[in-house]
């Protein structure tokens, strides 16, 4: 199971294939390939299915004591597209992007995505999910 702390707490499988993975104290510092989060939902008594979602982190070096990686999903009712940052210093990462539902995507699912604010033009919304590790 995949989980990330505190509101963020969601549940699913992860894939992970990578070519260079350089961990440091418990923290990945380098990496190259791709990291899947398979069929993550809410961990509630009723879960809530938010889809499937690829990390990619390429080959090129990141900022010094950053790793970044490109994010979208791989299908369920969110459509995502972003970037993750792990930082090394505070051990903390960022999730910043744009999320639309899909027209299948339940209809909660949708009127809470309006909290996010003003859809642009294709209906996407800028998101942002931080914390540590």
């Amino acid at each position: 199971e995949v989980f990330a702390g505190g509101a963020a707490r969601v549940s699913g499988r992860a894939d992970l294939d990578f070519e260079e993975l350089v961990i440091e104290d418990g923290w990945p510092v380098a990496a190259r390939g791709q990291l899947d989060a398979l069929d993550v939902a809410t961990p509630t008594a009723k879960p809530t299915p938010l889809g499937s979602f690829r990390a990619v982190f390429p080959a090129a070096r990141n900022a010094p004591g950053v790793l970044a990686a490109d994010v979208k999903d791989l299908g369920g009712p969110l459509e995502i597209a972003g970037q993750l940052q792990l930082k090394q210093a505070d051990r903390s990462y960022l999730i910043e992007g744009l999320v639309a539902p899909r027209a299948d995507a339940p209809s909660q699912m949708q009127s809470m995505l309006r909290f996010l604010g003003e859809p642009d033009a294709s209906g996407r919304r800028p998101f942002s999910l931080s914390g540590t590790l």
